[in-house]
């Protein structure tokens, strides 16, 4: 997650380290040849990596196939339409795909999307029990602190599986002419898109506010005066010929 009110600043982090990675491969028994590239069991280590052409994602993609490459990792790069990218996601047909999704500055809600969800920028991850139990936990954890802690120790068991790394977290420059407020919208928009285009920003009313008119009184029905009249002296009378009886 993002740094913020339920972000977990004590997770482990990855770091670029191309020498410990070679050594990873080569404890897996993969050996480098000749041609630069990693073999095992007299084939290549190949990979193919799928990304969609929109929001710079094939310019990450080419930057991750380089170091792939340069430590000895054969890359096949693809670029597809972006429902093909979803498909091919959400059917785990593919060895390294680069996508993303927005809702970082939400409701932790996003997690169990992001995480368990069947579409395409979903992990689509279930395989760890722990991690399961905690993301159904904080759904219905109600005390604010203590879901802040569920939540922190989701990112903790999520980043020791690692079913999916988070690259980066874009930051985004909008211009206007002045003449809009333009505001943030706690939260995010809609599941937490940190974007400023709050509908509500761009609304303006010309005009006077007009004061509400007075609630009306209904008027009394004819004759209802009367016969409350009636009715309490008849209980009066009542009263008086009842006591001289007694």
């Amino acid at each position: 997650m993002v740094e913020g009110v339920n972000y977990n600043p004590n997770i482990p982090y990855y770091e670029y380290d191309p020498e410990r990675a070679k050594d990873i491969l080569e404890c897996q028994g993969y050996q480098l040849k000749e041609d630069g590239y990693y073999w095992k069991d007299g084939e290549v280590l190949e990979l193919e990596l799928i990304t969609a052409s929109r929001f710079g994602f094939e310019r990450v993609a080419e930057i991750i196939a380089r170091h792939l490459e340069d430590i000895g990792i054969k890359v096949n790069l693809r670029s597809l339409e972006w429902k093909t990218l979803d498909s091919r996601v959400i059917s785990r047909q593919f060895d390294l795909a680069v996508s993303g999704h927005g809702g970082i500055g939400g409701d932790p809600t996003i997690l169990n999307k992001v995480i368990l969800g069947k579409f395409g920028y979903s992990a689509n991850y279930t395989k760890n029990d722990t991690l399961n139990q905690l993301l159904e936990a904080h759904l219905h954890e109600m005390n604010e602190e203590k879901r802040k802690a569920i939540v922190r120790e989701i990112q903790k068991v999520y980043a020791e599986e690692l079913p999916a790394l988070t690259l980066y977290y874009p930051t985004w420059y909008w211009g206007h002419d002045g003449s809009v407020d333009i505001y943030y919208t706690l939260g995010g928009i809609a599941s937490g898109i940190p974007i400023p285009l709050n509908k509500l920003a761009f609304m303006e009313y010309k005009g006077e506010v007009e004061a509400p008119a007075p609630a009306a009184t209904e008027a009394p029905v004819p004759g209802f005066e009367l016969l409350i009249s009636i009715l309490a002296l008849t209980a009066v009378a009542y009263l008086v010929i009842r006591r001289r009886k007694d």
